[in-house]
């Protein structure tokens, strides 16, 4: 062999080795960008421009429920994967534009029937020699954080409306404290006759109105409570003590009460009236009879549980469940659930106030509320609460006997006008002197220019130009100390923020009777401790 020959033989060598290692470069190139696509976290397809499949990858697979990503490979994304028709029409709008289709969040339907939200992007990209152009899609499934968002959403707007109910509530125990005095007035001028029944009418309406007032103030999680630490297994059985001739023949209850689901703390009332309601609704879901389940149980709430719970905390509680086997609830009616007013009943059944105040009693005792629902397969509401091991708080104020008058000299400062006018009205026919004011600069104003000795002080907690609190510190300083009965209608937080709401201290809650208002101030004057400052 010639030199030339074997230079020649040797650069044929040199080229199929330099072959070989650029094919072998192009071949794991080619796999590394592969598995890219396959193990990436979002998914990614292929398709036609008339929406054929033509390849995907697991995570996509994952996220429409195939089992592998062979199953959506010939699948039509029209006809199979979109709910609706619009969005596939909106994306073919914008490619026609656009090289890139902007992202847009839209619904897909899983390969198993259920809804999935998806987050897309779309790209028209050159097909192989002999092929068309293709579209490269961009999905990832956002379903979970959408829910988790609709949940915030929801939770704040329940907050914003359990302000304005508790704002609602105020206004309202003002107009009711007038009519129930005035009522109870009267009925003492004329205790028998054709004006005392019609009088009696006006009270009963005016006390199913400040029923309702309580419960709007429970719902927006403001209403007083008197927790005490309950075991779940004895008051489940109290509540179907009263429950049973309420449910029906056709209705029939099981229990199952766990031993060891533990304690929580909570009004005793308040969760009576939680369980009532729940019964009944479950009642009302089953118009042709069915079975009623009360469960009791304890479960841990981990920081995964917590994500679907917008303000929960790990911990662990226990937990009460009322299933029902009836009607069932749309997803619709499951987001507006809790809002009040919102009823599925018939006009005229009901106040629609039952489970708003189920949610915020629940709320107000640091528990939370789920609830699983599907048309045609009953309900589950699950209360939990916190699991204490300890008893604690206060038990309530015992009511207190009907007082006598008196002859002292009293201070009285209220902003509302007709408040102030039955106040008067009851306190003079009762014996005492009064010095009245329409807010409280009015009232630091008279005290100063009064000679006189003023036993007690009666003030509402919020007024304008100076508030309850304000008063009371001007007189501590003008006067010394005085006996001091606060009232108001708003929410036990806004009395608190005008720094009212000491143990120490005397409260009267609208809306009250002059019986009511009586008694506290006697009780004051008697008893009460002298208010420090």
């Amino acid at each position: 062999m010639t030199l030339v020959a074997s230079a020649h033989v040797t650069r044929l060598h040199e080229a199929h080795e330099a072959l070989d290692v650029s094919e072998q470069a192009l071949r794991r190139s080619e796999s590394h960008y592969r598995s890219l696509v396959e193990y990436a976290p979002f998914g990614v397809l292929r398709c036609t421009l008339e929406g054929i499949v033509l390849s995907a990858n697991r995570a996509l697979a994952e996220i429409l429920r195939y089992d592998t990503a062979r199953e959506i490979v010939g699948k039509h994304l029209l006809r199979d994967v979109y709910e609706r028709d619009h969005d596939w029409e909106d994306l073919k709008a914008s490619l026609a534009v656009e090289v890139m289709s902007p992202f847009t969040e839209i619904a897909w339907r899983r390969g198993d029937g259920s809804s999935s939200r998806v987050r897309t992007r779309f790209r028209v990209v050159r097909g192989e020699p002999g092929e068309g152009a293709a579209l490269l899609g961009f999905v990832e499934d956002v379903t979970e954080r959408q829910g988790l968002e609709d949940r915030l959403r929801q939770a704040q707007k329940m907050e914003a409306v359990g302000q304005l109910a508790g704002g609602v509530a105020h206004d309202f125990n003002n107009l009711l404290t007038v009519i129930l005095g005035s009522c109870e007035l009267l009925l003492q001028d004329a205790p028998t006759g054709f004006a005392h029944e019609e009088v009696t009418e006006i009270q009963g309406a005016a006390k199913k109105a400040a029923a309702l007032t309580q419960q709007l103030l429970a719902f927006s999680r403001r209403q007083p409570l008197a927790p005490e630490v309950l075991d779940p297994n004895r008051v489940v059985p109290d509540v179907l003590k009263l429950l049973r001739r309420m449910i029906g023949e056709d209705v029939e209850i099981e229990t199952i009460l766990r031993h060891g689901s533990g304690m929580f703390e909570a009004d005793p009332a308040q969760l009576q009236q939680v369980l009532m309601n729940l019964v009944v609704n479950a009642r009302d879901a089953m118009p042709t009879g069915g079975v009623i389940t009360i469960e009791t149980a304890r479960t841990v709430f981990d920081d995964e549980a917590v994500r679907s719970r917008p303000g929960a905390r790990p911990g662990t509680y226990v937990t009460v469940a009322v299933s029902d086997t009836g009607t069932g609830m749309s997803a619709e009616t499951q987001r507006r659930l809790f809002e009040p007013f919102f009823t599925t009943k018939e006009p005229g059944v009901g106040t629609g106030l039952g489970l708003a105040t189920v949610y915020g009693v629940v709320r107000q005792s640091n528990g939370y509320i789920d609830v699983k629902s599907e048309l045609g397969r009953g309900s589950t509401f699950t209360v939990c609460l916190p699991l204490v091991q300890a008893p604690a708080g206060e038990t309530a104020i015992e009511a207190l006997a009907p007082p006598d008058g008196g002859s002292e000299t009293i201070l009285l400062a209220e902003d509302e006008e007709l408040l102030r006018d039955l106040a008067r009205r009851v306190l003079s026919r009762a014996g005492y002197a009064l010095l009245e004011a329409k807010n409280g600069e009015e009232a630091a104003r008279v005290a100063d220019e009064y000679g006189g000795v003023i036993h007690a002080v009666i003030t509402d907690v919020v007024m304008p130009k100076k508030s309850g609190r304000a008063l009371v510190e001007h007189l501590a300083a003008t006067r010394g100390n005085l006996k001091v009965l606060y009232m108001s209608g708003y929410p036990d937080a806004a009395v608190e923020r005008h720094g009212v709401f000491e143990a120490h201290e005397s409260f009267l809650r609208k809306p009250f009777t002059p019986q009511d208002l009586l008694a506290a101030l006697r009780t004051l004057l008697d008893e009460g401790a002298v208010i420090p400052l």
